[in-house]
């Protein structure tokens, strides 16, 4: 848990001590109030999507998510991490795009690159296939050699046709890497068998990150719309069916996958 002074304020202006532990469904006021939260409307459209997929342990989360109580004496604000639950899904997004400002801002040279793989039926099998493809890249040498470090957020749409389009945002901290070599490795990574489609590894619309927008780009890359889509006003079989499958898919995945240089830096270091 973050590091926080040794006493604080409640909502009654008492002093309270927040160096305590408590169970994960947790978190301490102190740490919450400049994070982004979803209203109750949203939560309950969202709690009865849920319901009508069976997933009543889920829903009660999510419609308790954000309300405020005491535990052990201390005022703690309730928070369910489910991955599709608007109120948390703001803060993953919030606390991802501060990672990328903190960290691009420190690269020696900023070069944005988007990576693209053909659309897919199975959701987990198209993450899978990207990730596994973006390991096998960065262990290349002529990426090792140019690459000290970087920033990958990975994103899923549902496309029209019913398939689903990952792609991700890269933003490396890279001088000299050979461009044609890396796509040529990404385009044969990423092929479907038994047909032309691939991937591929091409420059963002504006490769050279400009700082000046630096946290604007953060935020739109990590985006939470992606994998937690706004709650419906009445849920049909087609977000059901997406939101089905972004609850049993996206548990547990890294949105925001950071090495070398593009990992958080130290306090030490800042």
């Amino acid at each position: 848990m973050e590091t926080v002074t040794n006493a604080a304020q409640d909502h009654h202006g008492e002093s309270f001590d927040p160096g305590f532990s408590t169970h994960s469904f947790f978190r301490r006021v102190k740490n919450l109030p400049d994070m982004p939260t979803a209203n109750d409307d949203q939560h309950e459209t969202r709690a009865k999507e849920l319901d009508a997929l069976g997933k009543g342990k889920q829903a009660l989360r999510v419609r308790t998510c954000g309300s405020r109580a005491f535990f052990k004496g201390y005022p703690v604000r309730s928070e369910c991490k489910i991955r599709v639950c608007p109120s948390c899904a703001a803060r993953v997004a919030s606390k991802n795009a501060e990672h990328v400002v903190n960290a691009v801002i420190l690269f020696a040279n900023q070069v944005a690159y988007l990576l693209t793989m053909p659309p897919m039926r199975n959701l987990e099998d198209s993450w899978d296939r990207f990730r596994q493809a973006l390991a096998k890249v960065r262990r290349l040498a002529a990426f090792r050699r140019a690459v000290a470090g970087g920033v990958s957020a990975i994103e899923t749409r549902l496309g029209a046709d019913g398939k689903w389009q990952v792609h991700a945002h890269l933003i490396l901290d890279a001088d000299g890497l050979d461009l044609a070599t890396i796509r040529a490795a990404w385009r044969k990574l990423t092929a479907l068998p038994g047909t032309n489609w691939h991937g591929d590894f091409q420059f963002h619309r504006d490769p050279k990150v400009d700082l000046r927008y630096l946290r604007k780009f953060a935020e739109y890359i990590c985006k939470a719309d992606t994998w937690c889509p706004p709650p419906a006003n009445l849920p049909t079989p087609a977000t059901q069916n997406r939101l089905e499958q972004l609850l049993a898919v996206m548990r547990g995945k890294h949105l925001l996958i950071a090495w070398g240089t593009g990992r958080k830096p130290k306090e030490s270091e800042t």
